[in-house]
């Protein structure tokens, strides 16, 4: 479990509060349970009070619902980036996802085929195949 200060706790109630949430209108926004919630809040389990620190997806899944980006709210938790994004791309998914959905499935579109036609020119000036395949 990453080692997260009381200052994720403090920052997500201060984000909460700023935008007039209560407890369950963040969970319902960010699909977290109202009572993981209040732990992290609070930053201690409700059962045994020992320290409690948010897990990757659900800090991903909070940030996003604060319309903020993960990579801030992943640092704050005690996660690094991991080798599957870095923080680089993490920025750009947080500013993806500002976007209304109709402009943003139509920029990944562009942005997919001008990547395909990059794939497309490196492989015929290699003359060999590229590994682009996805990640699994």
């Amino acid at each position: 479990m990453p080692d997260s200060s009381p200052a994720f706790g403090e920052a997500l109630r201060r984000e909460r509060e700023a935008r007039g949430w209560s407890l369950r209108e963040l969970a319902r926004h960010a699909g977290v349970s109202f009572g993981r919630l209040a732990e992290l809040e609070r930053g201690r389990d409700a059962h045994t009070d020992r320290p409690v620190a948010p897990g990757y997806r659900a800090t991903v899944k909070i940030a996003a619902a604060l319309g903020q980006d993960p990579a801030d709210w992943l640092a704050r938790a005690g996660h690094a980036p991991g080798p599957e994004l870095t923080a680089e791309e993490w920025r750009v998914l947080g500013k993806i996802r500002r976007l209304p959905e109709d402009e943003r499935r139509q920029l990944l579109a562009q942005w997919e085929a001008a990547l395909d036609a990059w794939i497309e020119r490196r492989v015929s000036q290699a003359g060999s195949v590229l590994d682009v395949s996805e990640p699994s």
